[in-house]
């Protein structure tokens, strides 16, 4: 296990709009959403500003945005970027030098955030880890049928509810737990392959860097033409010295496994039945069924 981080106890879940964003995320959508196609980033950034009426900096600005447009973070990114919009351990360009779009998930999000569009639970979809809360996502398929069971006032059966980490680190937890609502310990684990040279490791969790990664190799063992990323992969590569030296991957050249491993707390902040009951009532079952309907079209896709 290369490293085993124990999140503090959640806050509670950030109240959620209309649309099923945070403030944040949803004026980012509506600035985006009313700006010329591929806009400057910089742009977006300071319409939003603006918005909120100096509240925020470009900074903290720009990192939701270019968080909201990685896949390796969200099973559905909001934005794509024109030029380097980041990656998963290396920040964007400045804004001034990229420009920004809406996903066709994004045009959905911002027409539930206009009200134009039918409404969707998209922290149940994209979950919040991204934004330090303790959501875990669901994929497309398992919100769409647990909100099909709360129109029709059914039981949600758990063995139809799967989860997804964006990044494809598998998760490991109490399920009932969690959709009952309580506060659950899970393990978000990778799984890593030795090479001849190193390994590979497949579905890094969110919250652990290439540094952590470096820290418990050894930085003296990692080889020059390390590639610490491709995609949501991080490939370690290391020299092992004959008698194995320090390094802590040296196992698996001897074909060890073990897993990169994050353990955190995840709260729902209210059972998953309540929560698409009060979503229901807020939006009425109307609306609420054009929204089953658009995301039963997404998880078909």
């Amino acid at each position: 296990m290369i490293s085993d981080v124990s999140a503090s106890f959640p806050e509670p879940p950030l109240p959620l709009g209309p649309s099923g964003l945070v403030a944040l995320e949803a004026d980012l959508l509506g600035a985006v959403a009313s700006a010329k196609p591929r806009a400057s980033t910089l742009d977006v950034i300071e319409r939003v500003l603006r918005m909120r009426g100096g509240g925020g900096s470009v900074d903290s600005v720009h990192t939701a945005l270019t968080t909201l447009a990685l896949p390796v973070r969200l099973q559905f990114p909001l934005f794509s970027f024109h030029g380097n919009g980041g990656t998963w351990d290396d920040g964007a360009d400045s804004p001034e030098n990229t420009r920004v779009a809406l996903t066709g998930i994004g045009r959905a999000a911002a027409d539930a955030v206009s009200g134009t569009g039918p409404p969707v639970p998209w922290d149940l979809l994209n979950g919040s880890i991204h934004r330090g809360g303790a959501r875990i996502a669901f994929t497309a398929k398992a919100v769409a049928y647990a909100m099909d069971r709360a129109l029709t006032n059914e039981p949600i059966d758990t063995d139809h509810l799967d989860l997804c980490v964006a990044s494809g680190a598998v998760a490991r937890g109490d399920l009932q737990s969690y959709v009952d609502g309580q506060p659950t310990d899970f393990d978000l684990a990778s799984t890593i392959v030795a090479t001849e040279s190193g390994a590979v490791i497949r579905g890094v969790p969110p919250r652990i860097s290439p540094r952590t990664i470096a820290d418990h190799v050894g930085r003296t063992y990692l080889l020059p033409t390390t590639d610490m990323t491709v995609g949501s992969d991080v490939r370690v590569d290391v020299w092992v010295p004959p008698e194995g030296g320090g390094s802590r991957l040296a196992p698996l050249l001897d074909g060890t496994d073990e897993a990169l491993r994050e353990r955190i707390v995840l709260w729902l902040g209210q059972p998953l039945p309540l929560f698409l009951a009060d979503w229901i009532r807020r939006h009425g079952p109307d609306r609420a069924r054009a929204g089953l309907t658009m995301l039963a079209t997404t998880a078909s896709e």
